[in-house]
């Protein structure tokens, strides 16, 4: 499993705080979309976390490699 794998199943669970808290802490890259108020959390294992609003999931591969 990837770490993005491992905070959206916790997200999921109910641990929302937990969730974002430890994307936030974990991340090694974010990317911020003020406009469209989206931030990406980029992991080391090249996984990573998309967040807008009340939605918290896997980022997809395109929503990465722009972000890069």
């Amino acid at each position: 499993m990837t770490q993005a794998e491992n905070y959206e199943i916790l997200f999921d669970g109910g641990n929302r705080d937990q969730a974002r808290q430890l994307a936030e802490n974990m991340s090694v890259w974010t990317e911020q979309d003020w406009e469209n108020e989206v931030t990406i959390f980029g992991f080391e294992d090249g996984s990573a976390i998309f967040t807008s609003g009340a939605e918290f999931r896997q980022a997809t591969a395109d929503e990465i490699a722009a972000a890069k």
